[in-house]
């Protein structure tokens, strides 16, 4: 099967599909810079921003033009380029940008000679953003101990890694010059392991910031939570006392601020669990081997790390209960409503029944009085044609009681004729 298409590959009459190449250089880019020891690399990453989404590579640009070096291309994610005394390295990613600055060559004093600190001080000066993560690991050969002031011992870590041919030691805190520092001791690493292994140390200290930025969100969260629990409990008991109106009012604007806040934090605790799997990966990456009595880099971030990721699932758990609280109580609450207006509607069907039933009583006894009405006229006009005429032996006033009967008889009859008529009008087809 590989031999029949394998010559296919080579044939003009292909077409690649618009993302295959890029997709493909996908898994090469930002790949590690092997590291000789000794060596020092710096590192800071800022947020991307909308309203300047190229001013990172505007900001690198301007480096690379002033040291005579080829600046990132139009359109460019990654630019590594030698300068005279560093290699600049820039990434940028979907949400922020970085810059890694690495001198090989020895130093005064491990951590002391940062490597930023040969550029220039005025473009540095001109970061395009708030700094998120700043970095500095020195390589060292020779075995040494980070108790030159540099890092806590309260909160110190370090343990062998890559085999047992380094030892790594950080206390993962911000120091007065608000860099985090890793000192690592090189014991027969290759320059590939060595530069694998700053690059995770690296990503380590970024992630797990990056990670925590959601910490400060469900921080924010968790009182608005609370206001909308207690509103909602509130709710649910004003349903049992039957006001009904005015709680489905108040529940779909409860509904819509929960859906905002649901907006507002989404994006931010989707991103930590993805930053906090990487940070996860990056620890078991680094293969960690225990050096008796010292805590290891991994054991840190379980005791620190961990709680807080758990803090920002428990308030998103929080958000997804009462969003479901919510839905289900507008919907009992729509049936009560529901109900409620059958109930109303059914009243007031019955109650116009009843006023339908008093109408037809009535119309029945105004058509009776019409009736005797009509009869009477009819039999005084009767009395009057009679008075009129002189039959000799013929009773006028016993005429006129023989025709009462009649014309009652003859106005009743008229009446039904008038409600059939009135009845095959109403009836379909007439």
């Amino acid at each position: 099967m590989a031999s029949r298409n394998s010559p296919a590959l080579d044939s003009p009459m292909l077409e690649d599909h618009p993302l295959r190449s890029v997709l493909g250089q996908e898994l090469h880019e930002r790949p590690f810079v092997p590291l000789s020891t000794p060596c020092q690399v710096t590192y800071l990453a800022w947020p991307e921003t909308d309203h300047e989404p190229d001013a990172g590579r505007a900001w690198i640009s301007e480096l690379c033009d002033d040291q005579g070096v080829p600046g990132p291309a139009e359109g460019a994610r990654f630019h590594c380029v030698p300068l005279e005394r560093l290699i600049l390295r820039w990434e940028r990613h979907t949400e922020f940008s970085s810059v890694t600055f690495i001198h090989q060559g020895s130093s005064t004093a491990p951590n002391d000679d940062l490597a930023h600190r040969r550029t220039p001080s005025a473009w540095l000066s001109k970061v395009p953003g708030p700094i998120l993560a700043a970095v500095h690991v020195a390589v060292e050969r020779r075995p040494m101990t980070p108790a030159r002031g540099l890092l806590q011992s309260n909160s110190c870590c370090t343990s062998f890694v890559g085999g047992g041919r380094g030892q790594v030691w950080t206390d993962f805190r911000h120091h007065p010059d608000g860099f985090s520092r890793f000192t690592i001791s090189d014991c027969g690493m290759s320059a590939a392991t060595t530069g694998r292994l700053v690059q995770r140390l690296i990503e380590l200290e970024l992630y797990q910031s990056l990670a925590l930025h959601g910490l400060h969100t469900a921080r924010a969260a968790a009182p608005k939570l609370t206001q909308l629990e207690a509103g909602l409990l509130k709710l649910s008991a004003d349903m049992t006392e039957g006001q009904a109106a005015d709680s489905l009012s108040a529940l779909l604007k409860m509904s819509a601020q929960v859906e905002k806040l649901a907006a507002q934090v989404s994006f931010r605790f989707s991103a930590s669990r993805a930053y906090a799997q990487i940070v996860r990966d990056r620890c078991q990456a680094l293969k960690e081997r225990e050096i008796p009595g010292q805590q290891m880099l991994h054991e840190l971030i379980e005791r620190r790390f961990e709680p807080a990721m758990r803090t920002i699932e428990a308030i998103e758990r929080r958000r997804e209960q009462l969003a479901g609280h919510l839905s289900r109580a507008v919907v009992l609450l729509d049936v009560q409503v529901s109900t409620d207006v059958q109930a109303h509607n059914q009243a007031l069907l019955a109650s116009m029944a009843t006023q339908t039933q008093r109408s037809l009583r009535l119309q029945e006894t105004v058509e009776g009085l019409s009736i005797i009405a009509i009869s009477y006229y009819s039999v005084s006009l009767i009395g009057y044609a009679l008075g009129s005429v002189h039959f000799p032996g013929v009773d006028h006033p016993m005429l006129k009681a023989i025709a009462v009967p009649l014309v009652l008889l003859i106005s009743w009859a008229g009446m039904k004729r008038i409600h059939r008529r009135i009845d095959l009008g109403d009836a379909p087809g007439h």
